[in-house]
């Protein structure tokens, strides 16, 4: 596969914006387009935004985001919807993204994306709440559903994530992360805790705990598994 792409965009900063608490706007293009080794298309997601940055840390942007994808085999994007036929899809996504100021206490951002989704049509809100009452300890909460209908045979199908995410710094060189996911559509629940300490510049102990549970299927047995990764950065 190789990869081609564009990444621009002008930053101005209109002084007679200031008295509106406006520090700057960025309109900038993110393309990317893939194609297989005899430089045939395979995919391409071009977005193009505009953003606004304000003086408080807060920031809104708009895009619109042309898609396409080439399936050489079927894709089950849900249990509740059938397959995609392998084929050529391309699609037009509308979005609105709102990021509050993360330096407060409490901050969230709330994402808005309607158009088009594969052969049909979607409405997706992903939306967080961060809570960070010191320096050391943040916990994020949030939650993504799209609601698409893909059109004739193909169906349609609801899909929410629940996330939880939870940070702690003990000091500048040790921390603790934590993610918790759970899909609504697959009963699906995703753990993951990773302690992190850095031993020496460059240099990292990783000891990471990953489950997978099924909630519908009791008689599953619950996926596990314990990583440890050390590193060190020797000079010369």
């Amino acid at each position: 596969m190789r990869k081609h792409f564009l990444d621009t965009g002008i930053r101005p900063r209109p002084v007679s914006w200031s008295k509106h608490g406006i520090r700057e706007w960025h309109p900038h293009a993110v393309w990317n387009i893939y194609t297989d080794l005899d430089n045939q298309l395979t995919g391409r997601k071009l977005h193009n935004g505009s953003s606004i940055f304000f003086d408080n840390g807060a920031f809104v942007e708009v895009s619109f985001n042309p898609a396409m994808e080439r399936l050489d085999a079927p894709l089950s994007l849900s249990p509740d919807a059938r397959p995609l036929e392998p084929g050529r899809y391309a699609w037009n996504e509308y979005q609105v993204w709102y990021q509050s100021d993360e330096s407060r206490m409490v901050s969230g951002s709330i994402r808005a994306i309607g158009g088009g989704l594969w052969s049909g049509t979607q409405k997706t809100v992903s939306a967080t709440v961060t809570f960070r009452p010191t320096y050391r300890f943040r916990v994020t909460l949030g939650l993504n559903r799209t609601s698409a209908d893909l059109g004739g045979v193909d169906g349609s199908f609801v899909s929410a994530v629940w996330t939880s995410r939870l940070n702690y710094s003990f000091t500048t060189n040790m921390f603790l992360d934590s993610l918790l996911q759970y899909d609504e559509g697959r009963h699906r629940l995703n753990a993951n805790v990773r302690f992190n300490l850095i031993h020496h510049p460059l240099s990292d102990l990783f000891v990471v705990y990953n489950e997978q549970q099924y909630r519908d299927r009791p008689d599953l047995v619950a996926g596990r598994s314990v990583i440890v990764k050390f590193t060190q950065m020797i000079q010369f």
